[in-house]
């Protein structure tokens, strides 16, 4: 259990990181600020989708639900 809570709070960090950029990015460009929100949850579940929809992340559907390797 204790490797999945270091991949999810590193992944989440590089995630808030990009955005932050971006934020910051659209700042200089606009003069404009911008509300940063970076929830874990959300971020895992965007991380893993594609590999744990496979084939079903299609329609019609190529396959079945899940990555074999996992």
């Amino acid at each position: 259990d204790f490797v999945p809570n270091i991949i999810a709070d590193k992944t989440t960090g590089v995630m808030a990181v990009n955005l932050l950029l971006a934020a910051l990015y659209k700042r200089e460009k606009t003069g404009q600020g911008a509300h940063v929100e970076v929830p874990m949850f959300e971020t895992m579940v965007s991380f893993t989708f594609v590999e744990q929809m496979a084939g079903r992340a299609f329609s019609p559907a190529l396959g079945e639900p899940g990555y074999e390797r996992v």
